[in-house]
């Protein structure tokens, strides 16, 4: 009996332990993570450099898509032409062979 409530005493604080913690008790446990973070030099270093990389990526995708409308509106424009011209040459008794 002694024995049992040793055991029963010793285990008691593991019990608390297991408990799983509230929303609000999760929430303390990330503000002080994301504390500890700020703290850390080498931690905010490498956060600096991650979003550094991360904007110089976004401007090579933005770059990269504003090249393809570009390109894209230049291929429509000349589409256009093309069929204007062919229209025009098209109509009977229209004698322009090239209007560019």
């Amino acid at each position: 009996m002694k024995n049992a409530l040793i055991i029963a005493a010793l285990l008691l604080p593991l019990t608390a332990m297991a408990q799983p913690l509230t929303p609000q008790q999760q929430h303390q446990r990330q503000q002080i993570r994301n504390q500890q973070m700020m703290n850390n030099p080498t931690q905010q270093r490498m956060q600096q450099e991650s979003q550094s990389r991360q904007i110089q990526q976004q401007g090579r995708l933005n770059q990269g898509i504003q090249n393809q409308q570009q390109q894209q509106q230049q291929r429509l424009q000349n589409q256009i032409r093309d069929n204007r011209e062919r229209t025009i040459q098209s109509q009977p008794g229209n004698n322009h062979n090239n209007l560019r």
